[in-house]
């Protein structure tokens, strides 16, 4: 694929006093931008034993994408104008991992029932992409995993005047008597971006998923179930816009935009009499130095759901014969999505995309059914 990046511009220019338009390019021409491309690597085994007692199915992958396309915005000196290619090939990226499935089906007389558990590891790393001094902090470094999150270390809430007094110069914000305190990393007396920012938990994509799907039948009556889950991922409570610029939510913060005050940010804020306070102090003065992204807000995203359960009864086909009304089947249930969910922070969907962005949730929902064929 040969694509042009090429924007035109109208101009003015003068000419024995009179304006003539004109167009001119603002970047130069990429002829060598090409497709990005996938290499794949699949091996896989499937096992069934004694009469469907117990299936395995294994499968071990790993997959090279190369060519991805990236920006180079700020990758060549500002004496060039404007005029160098705005996008190349520079991206690699790997991702690795094993898929394994287990099965278990049995009857016992009339009672039949089945069983498939299922776990998933994949693990992507990035290999290649434009990287200079000016590359900002909340870009995925080489080698690390996509998503990672990056921010300060929290120490604790301040609670001493001589812990103010000594305090690293912060450039964002208030310090104050139940405010985050953060670790200077590299011991330079200041908190700044390119100094003190760390990897502070996983990425924000799971590393492991898992369900567990379960029917049961017996006589007629049904009983169905399906488990989900994820964990060796991380999210946080505060917003880091794409931009990179780091502020609070109503997650994190009292009173956003003048609303309410989440109960639990209020219930367990810091006082003099509550020195040992999860949550900074209360104020309704928004206060940048507690909406920097950091480990105060991390929050273990492993969780596990309910995501389907359905319980329903079939007329046996010889009470409709007997009955005589045209019937063929008639299957009347119930059923409920999203009915139990146990994560850390129950205060979110730990399925949400990022928090900052904005994320409806996913709703717990109850139905009632009935199937009727002639």
């Amino acid at each position: 694929m040969h694509r042009s990046i090429f924007k035109v511009e109208k101009n003015a220019y003068i000419f024995g006093g009179v304006p003539y338009a004109g167009l001119g390019a603002s970047n130069s021409i990429t002829s060598s931008l090409t497709w990005s491309t996938t290499r794949s690597y699949n091996i896989g085994a499937d096992l069934t034993m004694w009469n469907g007692l117990l299936g395995v199915e294994f499968d071990l992958f790993y997959k090279l994408t190369k060519d991805i396309q990236e920006s180079r915005s700020g990758g060549f000196p500002p004496s060039l104008g404007g005029n160098y290619a705005q996008k190349g090939n520079t991206g690699k990226i790997d991702n690795r991992g094993f898929e394994l499935v287990l099965k278990h089906q049995n009857h016992v007389n009339d009672f039949y029932y089945s069983i498939t558990g299922s776990v998933a590891w994949a693990r992507n790393k990035v290999l290649s992409r434009i990287e200079s001094e000016s590359t900002p902090w909340y870009r995925t470094n080489i080698g690390e995993p996509l998503g990672q999150i990056y921010g300060y270390k929290a120490i604790g809430l301040y609670q001493t005047q001589e812990q103010l007094d000594n305090r690293p110069f912060v450039g964002n914000g208030v310090q104050r008597l139940g405010d985050i305190m953060y670790e200077d990393i590299n011991g330079d007396g200041k908190i700044t971006q390119d100094g003190d920012k760390v990897k502070i938990g996983h990425s924000t994509l799971p590393e492991l998923n898992y369900s567990l799907s379960m029917d049961f039948n017996w006589k007629g009556f049904n009983l169905s179930a399906l488990w989900q889950g994820a964990a060796i991922v991380s999210y946080t409570l505060n917003g880091t816009y794409n931009h990179g610029s780091m502020d609070n939510t109503v997650y994190t913060r009292p009173f956003y935009s003048g609303g309410n005050a989440p109960y639990y940010l209020v219930e367990d804020s810091w006082t003099p009499e509550n020195t040992s306070a999860r949550y900074p102090r209360l104020s309704a003065i928004h206060n940048g130095n507690n909406a920097y992204t950091s480990s105060w807000w991390l929050v273990n995203g492993n969780f596990l759901r309910l995501k389907n359960l359905q319980f329903g009864y079939t007329i046996p086909k010889k009470i409709l014969a007997k009955a005589n009304i045209g019937l063929s089947n008639v299957r009347v249930y119930v059923a409920g999505t999203n009915l139990f969910t146990f994560t850390e922070f129950k205060y979110c969907d730990p399925e949400m995309a990022i928090i900052n962005n904005g994320y409806y949730p996913q709703q717990k929902n109850y139905s009632v059914g009935l199937n009727i064929t002639f």
